[in-house]
């Protein structure tokens, strides 16, 4: 059974407005009928239960419901064929632009190196833990970035040396990972270097103002050199 496009280890499957994810799979398997899929690391999903469909030398599977969290161990299973991808992530997938700034030339030694809990999708196409440089076009093995691709040997060794290659990009990540609760949740936070009362327009969003304790919906006023921690509801 070979997994040809869905997840793969130390993937991160992007959350929906309830804080859960849908698992699509496609790949190839020798066997024939359902596939069954078990979550390793998630209550009442350890027991393996259908989720999709194998015939003539390929397979799909759809399941529902995966909430944030991780890491997990994903099984999938038809008749005697079977594979397992271990270190899958629910959260939030950033898609970071913005050419050569982006792409990192700061000093790595006064840097964030990596940060527990963020993963990054490099060039190879491979998802690993988050460590800069994030960005390196020898990775790529698409011809418009490098005429070959290093191995992943030599890209390890080159991070490790790497003296430059810091970008704005795990430095966010962070930041958001530690403003986001386990559960989902998402934290704004506010302040207000004004000696003039401010009014910040919250639009479509609402949630519980955890310094007032107060919930608050369509505007939030903050006094002067005032600060506020929103927790978002669920939309």
């Amino acid at each position: 059974m070979k997994i040809l496009a869905g997840i793969q280890p130390h993937q991160v499957l992007q959350r929906d407005s309830h804080g859960c994810a849908t698992l699509k799979v496609t790949g190839r398997t020798t066997e024939r009928g359902p596939v069954l899929v078990a979550v390793r690391g998630l209550r009442g999903f350890a027991k393996p239960r259908p989720a999709g469909l194998a015939r003539a030398g390929r397979f799909t599977v759809s399941l529902a419901g995966l909430p944030v969290g991780g890491p997990y161990e994903i099984e999938l299973r038809c008749g005697e064929d079977q594979v397992t991808v271990s270190n899958v992530h629910v959260g939030d997938v950033w898609l970071l632009g913005g050419q050569s700034n982006m792409q990192g030339y700061g000093d790595l030694a006064s840097g964030l190196r990596s940060a527990v809990g963020v993963f990054s999708r490099r060039m190879s196409g491979i998802w690993e833990p988050a460590e800069e440089p994030l960005h390196m076009l020898e990775e790529s093995p698409d011809p418009a970035h490098t005429a070959e691709a290093i191995s992943a040997d030599e890209a390890a060794d080159r991070r490790l040396n790497a003296r430059t290659g810091a970008g704005p990009a795990l430095t966010f990540a962070a930041e958001m990972l530690r403003r986001t609760a386990a559960d989902g949740r998402e934290f704004w936070f506010f302040l207000n270097f004004r000696r003039e009362a401010q009014t910040v327009l919250l639009h479509d969003s609402a949630g519980f103002d955890l310094l007032a304790g107060n919930p608050c919906s369509g505007e939030l006023s903050l006094s002067p050199y005032g600060a506020a921690v929103l927790s978002l509801n669920p939309t």
